[in-house]
């Protein structure tokens, strides 16, 4: 949209201002001065407010603003939950207003920071994104004095709802970025989006480990023989890392759960005080060793809080602000990571930050938090750290300036966390991005149409409480729509061509890593049952096909995103160029089978003729 209009929105002193320009003096209180980095007419806005004042002035609210021309518009926006998330559709507005906000401190439980907007019946259109550092807001606000359709005012950014923020004289304030994306067609500005925040945003830069988690094998019960056999299974089939999740810490007498925030080894359960020898077995054997925590969480028991209280809001999130409670938590880290020989830590965070009693909406907490983050990347750059919040309740562009990966959803059934991803593809890169693939074979044989098999299962959802049959190569296929290829479930528990099969499947994905680290995503085709979800990178593209077995039609036209136009492509003996793939499109050979009604998913590769 060429002719939107951006300004901003501010409450300042009592006195509510909007602007039409991004670089001004307001009332001889404050300057508004704002960096925008412009490519393929995408904006990046960093806005910076500064008091000009001799006196503290005071901001309760701080909205970059954009107008909308006339017009029937409809919206798009994202709604989060746990194990259901990026779920999105359009709706057409018809004259109403809207506000999109989260929980506190989980920047995507409820609703992401993320909105679209297109005129009905039009492809083309503007989408927003907020980069929250603390709470944010989107409102959406018709112009009810226009005499036909109404213009639309967007405002987002930092929340306002109890917003009350001192700036000092000389002092001045960067607020969350904000990206402005016009696009042609929803569909393509996918890719458009990820090239520019490869391209703008300074990104960690480190290329993700293969990984085995221990969560859904057997959760909290973390028992040592058994953990062994998957160690083993693990380094057979080519994974790098094995990670501890929840239940390795804990007080004497009291489960870990009581312990959240106290980071010290139980020494009655789990390794019984010896998990480092564990980790000593994990280097044995060729992989590194990882290690969930938690820091943002302290529950009532633990020693810290009852030591230091004046370090703890009434919600007990921890004041980073105080220099002490900060440097607690860095050597909280370093401890862990020197004590175990960490390379990979997932970070978690399962409860809110309630409500920010500086009323700044955590903005100077989440800066602090995101400061720690970076510090400890600099000071051990072996270690990759994850960011989980129970599944994706804080996944968010701020997030992927400060961490290694982004856990996408605790959901872990595959052809559900298809649709998870195809979701976050509109505001995340998909190189960022990790997801598990959860296999466990069942050790009896069970009558399969005249034969018996004995079937490897999958979760329905983030447990075990329903699980269906899975064809295992459908389940490897779908690591291949992110950047990093992540297992949990039990890989011992699979028989030797299976674990030959996932070997296979690690190997190409170490082959494709780069590609997928710095690749661009597109979804093609999404009907419910025909989904390609395609990943390209300098013009070679893997598309990612998932449909139901029972199809009676044996091959599919897709017409790809992303390719070289100049370039020429073989595909199914067939040599053309990229312009005529993307315009007539490929046909897909689908596996058939007439009577199996369960889904599968292939990978079919288009690579340029060198």
């Amino acid at each position: 949209m060429q002719d939107l209009l951006l300004g901003m929105i501010i409450l300042c002193n009592g006195t509510l201002y909007q602007t039409q320009s991004l670089n001004q003096e307001v009332d001889g209180l404050f300057r508004i001065s704002c960096q925008v980095r412009e490519s393929n007419g995408i904006q990046l806005i960093t806005p910076v407010l500064t008091n000009i004042t001799d006196k503290p002035i005071f901001f309760r609210r701080a909205f970059v603003c954009a107008t909308l021309p006339p017009g029937p518009y409809e919206s798009y926006v994202q709604y989060n939950r746990w194990s259901y998330e990026n779920k999105g559709n359009w709706q057409p507005l018809e004259g109403r207003g809207l506000m999109l906000s989260h929980v506190w401190g989980r920047t995507t439980e409820g609703n992401t920071p993320f909105i679209a907007f297109r005129m009905i019946g039009r492809s083309e259109g503007v989408a927003f994104h907020v980069l929250p550092v603390g709470d944010w807001r989107i409102m959406v606000q018709p112009a009810y004095n226009s005499v036909t359709e109404p213009s639309i005012e967007v405002s987002l950014g930092i929340s306002d709802e109890s917003l009350d923020y001192e700036l000092a004289p000389g002092e001045s304030w960067t607020l969350p970025q904000v990206i402005a994306q016009p696009f042609t067609d929803f569909t393509t500005s996918t890719g458009e989006l990820h090239r520019f925040l490869m391209d703008n945003l300074e990104l960690p830069n480190r290329l993700p480990p293969v990984e085995y988690n221990t969560w859904i094998d057997r959760y909290d019960q973390l028992d040592v023989p058994h953990m062994r056999e998957e160690l083993a299974a693990a380094k057979e089939v080519g994974c790098e890392v094995f990670v501890i999740d929840a239940g390795w810490f804990g007080a004497e007498g009291l489960g870990w759960w009581e312990c959240v925030g106290d980071w010290h080894e139980s020494t009655n359960s789990a390794f019984y005080g010896k998990m480092k020898d564990f980790a000593d077995e994990v280097r044995a054997a060729g992989l590194g060793f990882g290690l969930w925590i938690e820091p943002e969480r302290f529950v009532p028991n633990v020693p810290v809080l009852k030591e230091h209280p004046d370090w703890f809001t009434p919600y007990r999130r921890m004041r980073l602000e105080i220099p002490e409670a900060y440097e607690f938590q860095k050597q909280t880290f370093l401890r862990l990571i020197d004590t175990y020989g960490i390379v990979y830590m997932k970070t978690d965070m399962n409860g809110s930050l309630g409500q920010d009693d500086l009323h700044r909406h955590h903005n100077t907490y989440v800066s602090l938090f995101y400061k720690l983050i970076d510090e400890i990347h600099q000071l051990r750059p072996q270690v990759f750290i994850e960011c989980c919040a129970s599944g994706a309740m804080r996944t968010d562009l701020e997030v992927l300036k400060h961490f290694d990966i982004a856990f996408p959803t605790d959901n872990v059934h595959p052809f559900e966390v298809n649709d998870t991803i195809a979701g976050f593809w509109h505001r995340y890169l998909p190189g960022r991005v990790m997801r598990w693939a959860t296999p466990h074979q069942i050790n009896y044989p069970i009558p399969f149409y005249g034969k018996d098999v004995k079937p490897v299962i999958t979760p329905l959802g983030g447990t075990w409480d329903e699980f269906e049959n899975v064809d295992l190569e459908s389940l490897l296929c779908s690591n291949f729509t992110g950047g990093m290829c992540g297992f949990t479930g039990s890989l011992s528990s699979l028989d030797e061509g299976n674990r030959q099969l996932v070997a296979r499947y690690i190997a190409l994905f170490k082959e494709k890593r780069e590609f997928l680290w710095k690749a661009c995503g597109y979804c093609p085709v999404y009907q419910p049952d025909f989904k390609v979800m395609e990943l390209v990178n300098d013009g070679n593209a893997i598309l990612h096909v998932q449909y139901l077995a029972s199809d009676q039609v044996s091959q599919r036209r897709v017409r790809p995103l992303g390719l070289d136009e100049n370039a020429m492509y073989t595909f199914n003996d067939e040599t053309r160029s990229g312009k005529d793939i993307m315009r007539d499109g490929i046909l897909l050979p689908l596996k058939h089978k007439g009577h199996i009604l369960r889904r599968r998913s292939e990978l079919f590769f288009l690579d340029k003729v060198k």
